[in-house]
């Protein structure tokens, strides 16, 4: 009865007000849940007054509870943030920065905009479809492959119910791929615009700068620090992966190296990690100039690797190392022993 005298939203002023629908008001429930389930669509049909209306929405996702136990609530509401993010990117990425950082926000809240900013590089960077093409590229080969015939599974993507497995599987694919010389011909990937290029700079900045200047800040890192701050290492270092070979990014890279370089012994294992996935993701974005500079001036970088590859009590951390090493050898044409 209540869907029957709920209509759905034509206009994005329509579907605010929805959303904004007082929780002892009559079909309510059913008003917040249309609006929510609406709102990502309309969003990304880029309607006349989404710049005015950005903030307002955003403000209102941000402060929504899950009163009337919807089912999926947090997946619509962070769909609805994501929209708003890859359609207006700078407005909206710069407030979800100051919101990350703004004392009164849940730890819950900053996980939520951090994966928001990261999902939002992702697809603004093209990365999503690129992935998708060469899922249906690995789909169609598969079909010939001997493995997949016995199993009659396959599984493409890596699971992402670990941040940090996922991250760290990512990072050593990405820079294996970087390095390896190119074989026999491939199947063509069609090309995808890479618009988060020209705003990763701006987004990068200016999370960097409101770490650096709330990391003293007790009130927001509290007894879940360590996950917070590998979780902000994630997103700087999948910002500058995002940004691609767009004029620039190797400045950015060379920050997040120095940035990632300094939580390398850090005491909880997931900081180290996220320090590792950055450092590695910082090698594979540079040219061979900066590689060598990089090298020349943190001497103590390949002792560390092979300390990391062989000492590490994390099994995650000592793969990530020995990635890096062999990278780094690759690259340098320098032999670094990593095992004993």
């Amino acid at each position: 009865e209540d869907l029957l005298e709920t209509s759905c939203p034509v206009y994005l002023h329509e579907c605010l007000l929805m959303l904004r629908t007082p929780n002892d008001e009559k079909f309510a429930s059913t008003r917040q849940e249309v609006a929510l389930k609406e709102l990502p669509t309309l969003i990304r049909s880029l309607p006349p007054d989404l710049k005015d209306l950005s903030l307002s929405l955003l403000k209102q996702l941000l402060n929504m509870e899950n009163t009337f136990d919807f089912e999926f609530f947090a997946n619509l509401r962070s769909e609805g943030m994501l929209a708003l993010a890859c359609c207006q990117p700078r407005t909206v990425g710069l407030f979800l920065v100051e919101e990350l950082f703004d004392g009164s926000s849940s730890l819950g809240h900053r996980f939520e905009i951090l994966n928001v900013l990261t999902e939002t590089a992702f697809e603004l960077s093209g990365s999503k479809k690129l992935k998708y093409y060469r899922e249906k590229r690995l789909e169609r080969s598969s079909l010939f492959s001997e493995t997949s015939k016995v199993s009659g599974k396959r599984r493409l993507v890596p699971p992402e119910s670990k941040i940090s497995s996922f991250h760290i599987d990512q990072a050593i694919e990405n820079s294996e791929t970087r390095t390896r010389r190119w074989g026999r011909r491939r199947d063509q990937i069609p090309s995808v615009a890479n618009r988060f290029g020209p705003l990763a700079p701006l987004l990068f900045y200016t999370l960097m700068r409101a770490f650096v200047a709330r990391k003293g800040d007790e009130q927001i890192w509290g007894s879940h620090g360590a996950m917070l701050l590998s979780s902000i290492l994630f997103t700087l270092t999948s910002f500058v992966e995002c940004c691609g070979p767009y004029p620039g990014s190797e400045i950015l890279a060379k920050d997040l190296f120095e940035l990632s370089w300094s939580f390398r012994d850090a005491e909880d294992s997931e900081v180290r990690a996220a320090a590792l996935v950055g450092i590695l993701s910082c090698f594979a974005s540079m040219n061979d100039e900066m590689t060598t500079q990089t090298l020349m001036s943190h001497s103590g970088l390949l002792g560390f690797l092979s300390s990391a590859a062989n000492h590490d009590p994390e099994m995650k951390c000592r793969k990530l190392a020995q990635s890096l090493g062999k990278q780094i050898a690759t690259a340098s044409g320098q032999s670094i022993m990593l095992l004993n």
